[in-house]
Protein backbone atom coordinates (compact mmCIF):
# COMPACT_ATOMS: atom_id res chain seq x y z
CA UNK A 1 0.00 0.00 0.00
CA UNK A 2 2.89 2.33 0.76
CA UNK A 3 4.18 1.76 -2.77
CA UNK A 4 0.82 2.76 -4.20
CA UNK A 5 0.72 5.88 -2.03
CA UNK A 6 4.27 6.82 -3.01
CA UNK A 7 3.46 6.37 -6.69
CA UNK A 8 0.45 8.63 -6.26
CA UNK A 9 2.52 11.34 -4.57
CA UNK A 10 5.39 11.17 -7.06
CA UNK A 11 3.32 10.86 -10.22
CA UNK A 12 2.91 13.94 -12.38
CA UNK A 13 -0.60 14.02 -13.73
CA UNK A 14 -0.89 14.60 -17.43
CA UNK A 15 -3.16 13.24 -20.10
CA UNK A 16 -1.32 11.31 -22.78
CA UNK A 17 -2.98 9.59 -25.72
CA UNK A 18 -3.90 5.96 -25.11
CA UNK A 19 -1.23 4.72 -27.53
CA UNK A 20 1.62 6.19 -25.50
CA UNK A 21 3.72 3.75 -23.46
CA UNK A 22 1.76 0.70 -24.60
CA UNK A 23 2.92 -2.33 -26.48
CA UNK A 24 4.48 -1.46 -29.81
CA UNK A 25 2.55 -1.79 -33.07
CA UNK A 26 4.00 -5.26 -33.73
CA UNK A 27 2.54 -6.75 -30.54
CA UNK A 28 -0.58 -8.69 -31.50
CA UNK A 29 -3.68 -7.98 -29.47
CA UNK A 30 -4.93 -10.70 -27.16
CA UNK A 31 -8.46 -11.82 -28.01
CA UNK A 32 -11.32 -13.27 -26.01
CA UNK A 33 -10.31 -11.38 -22.87
CA UNK A 34 -12.82 -10.64 -20.10
CA UNK A 35 -12.75 -7.52 -17.97
CA UNK A 36 -14.41 -7.02 -14.60
CA UNK A 37 -14.76 -3.76 -12.70
CA UNK A 38 -15.54 -3.99 -8.98
CA UNK A 39 -16.37 -0.54 -7.61
CA UNK A 40 -16.20 -1.73 -4.00
CA UNK A 41 -19.80 -0.79 -3.26
CA UNK A 42 -21.55 -3.85 -4.65
CA UNK A 43 -21.48 -2.60 -8.23
CA UNK A 44 -19.66 -4.95 -10.58
CA UNK A 45 -19.55 -4.53 -14.35
CA UNK A 46 -18.29 -7.22 -16.71
CA UNK A 47 -17.20 -7.10 -20.33
CA UNK A 48 -16.43 -10.13 -22.47
CA UNK A 49 -14.69 -10.94 -25.72
CA UNK A 50 -12.44 -7.85 -25.61
CA UNK A 51 -9.11 -7.32 -27.34
CA UNK A 52 -6.01 -5.56 -26.06
CA UNK A 53 -2.25 -5.72 -25.72
CA UNK A 54 -1.89 -4.84 -22.04
CA UNK A 55 -4.11 -4.28 -19.00
CA UNK A 56 -4.39 -0.51 -19.54
CA UNK A 57 -5.11 -0.78 -23.27
CA UNK A 58 -7.74 -3.45 -22.61
CA UNK A 59 -9.45 -1.35 -19.94
CA UNK A 60 -9.43 1.73 -22.17
CA UNK A 61 -11.14 -0.31 -24.90
CA UNK A 62 -14.18 -0.73 -22.61
CA UNK A 63 -14.39 2.36 -20.37
CA UNK A 64 -12.88 5.79 -19.80
CA UNK A 65 -9.62 5.59 -17.85
CA UNK A 66 -7.58 8.46 -16.39
CA UNK A 67 -3.92 7.91 -15.56
CA UNK A 68 -0.96 9.70 -14.03
CA UNK A 69 2.39 9.02 -15.65
CA UNK A 70 5.75 8.55 -13.99
CA UNK A 71 8.12 8.19 -16.91
CA UNK A 72 6.55 5.48 -19.06
CA UNK A 73 4.63 3.89 -16.17
CA UNK A 74 0.88 4.44 -15.95
CA UNK A 75 -0.80 4.80 -12.56
CA UNK A 76 -4.58 4.53 -12.95
CA UNK A 77 -6.37 7.33 -11.10
CA UNK A 78 -9.94 6.74 -12.28
CA UNK A 79 -12.00 4.16 -14.11
CA UNK A 80 -15.43 4.91 -15.58
CA UNK A 81 -15.43 8.27 -13.78
CA UNK A 82 -14.75 6.78 -10.34
CA UNK A 83 -11.49 8.10 -8.88
CA UNK A 84 -9.07 6.68 -6.35
CA UNK A 85 -10.03 7.53 -2.77
CA UNK A 86 -6.76 8.31 -0.96
CA UNK A 87 -8.48 9.59 2.18
CA UNK A 88 -10.23 6.22 2.56
CA UNK A 89 -7.10 4.39 1.37
CA UNK A 90 -8.89 2.86 -1.63
CA UNK A 91 -7.13 2.58 -4.98
CA UNK A 92 -7.83 0.99 -8.35
CA UNK A 93 -5.77 -2.19 -8.46
CA UNK A 94 -5.85 -5.06 -10.93
CA UNK A 95 -5.58 -8.85 -11.03
CA UNK A 96 -4.97 -11.01 -14.10
CA UNK A 97 -6.27 -14.57 -13.83
CA UNK A 98 -6.53 -14.11 -10.06
CA UNK A 99 -2.94 -12.88 -9.60
CA UNK A 100 -2.36 -9.36 -8.24
CA UNK A 101 -0.72 -7.05 -10.79
CA UNK A 102 2.74 -6.03 -9.59
CA UNK A 103 3.68 -3.78 -12.52
CA UNK A 104 2.12 -0.71 -14.09
CA UNK A 105 -1.05 -1.56 -16.04
CA UNK A 106 0.54 -0.49 -19.32
CA UNK A 107 3.45 -2.90 -18.76
CA UNK A 108 1.43 -6.04 -17.99
CA UNK A 109 0.94 -7.86 -21.31
CA UNK A 110 -2.20 -9.93 -21.64
CA UNK A 111 -2.81 -13.18 -23.49
CA UNK A 112 -5.76 -14.74 -25.29
CA UNK A 113 -8.52 -15.70 -22.87
CA UNK A 114 -7.13 -13.79 -19.87
CA UNK A 115 -9.49 -12.59 -17.14
CA UNK A 116 -8.66 -9.06 -15.90
CA UNK A 117 -10.36 -7.63 -12.80
CA UNK A 118 -9.99 -4.08 -11.49
CA UNK A 119 -11.06 -3.42 -7.89
CA UNK A 120 -11.38 -0.16 -6.01
CA UNK A 121 -10.01 -1.57 -2.78
CA UNK A 122 -7.88 -0.84 0.26
CA UNK A 123 -6.00 -4.12 0.18
CA UNK A 124 -3.18 -4.14 -2.35
CA UNK A 125 -2.30 -7.76 -1.76
CA UNK A 126 -5.68 -9.41 -1.41
CA UNK A 127 -6.81 -11.94 -3.97
CA UNK A 128 -9.99 -11.90 -5.98
CA UNK A 129 -11.29 -14.15 -3.22
CA UNK A 130 -12.49 -11.84 -0.44
CA UNK A 131 -12.70 -14.56 2.22
CA UNK A 132 -11.00 -14.04 5.57
CA UNK A 133 -7.36 -15.17 5.78
CA UNK A 134 -6.75 -18.79 6.71
CA UNK A 135 -6.24 -19.28 10.47
CA UNK A 136 -2.94 -21.09 9.80
CA UNK A 137 -1.67 -18.09 7.84
CA UNK A 138 -2.59 -15.79 10.72
CA UNK A 139 -0.80 -18.08 13.18
CA UNK A 140 2.34 -18.21 11.02
CA UNK A 141 2.32 -14.42 10.67
CA UNK A 142 2.07 -14.05 14.45
CA UNK A 143 4.92 -16.54 14.98
CA UNK A 144 7.17 -14.64 12.58
CA UNK A 145 6.38 -11.36 14.35
CA UNK A 146 7.12 -12.85 17.78
CA UNK A 147 10.36 -14.42 16.51
CA UNK A 148 11.48 -11.10 15.08
CA UNK A 149 10.70 -9.34 18.38
CA UNK A 150 12.73 -11.95 20.30
CA UNK A 151 15.71 -11.45 17.99
CA UNK A 152 15.56 -7.71 18.65
CA UNK A 153 15.33 -8.19 22.43
CA UNK A 154 18.20 -10.71 22.52
CA UNK A 155 20.29 -8.43 20.33
CA UNK A 156 19.75 -5.49 22.70
CA UNK A 157 20.62 -7.58 25.75
CA UNK A 158 23.84 -8.77 24.12
CA UNK A 159 24.79 -5.22 23.12
CA UNK A 160 24.38 -4.04 26.73
CA UNK A 161 26.60 -6.84 28.06
CA UNK A 162 29.43 -5.87 25.77
CA UNK A 163 31.86 -8.21 23.99
CA UNK A 164 32.27 -11.74 25.36
CA UNK A 165 35.65 -12.61 26.85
Amino acid sequence: MALVACMALVAVTMHIPAVSAHADATTPAAVGVTLGLDFGNGTVISFSDLEGTDVLNLTQSAVEVTVSWTGDLAFVTSIAGVTNMPVEGRWWQYWVNGVFGTVAANKHRISDGDHVVWKLTASAFSTENTEAPEPLLLLLTALVAVSFALVLVVGRVNLRRGPHT
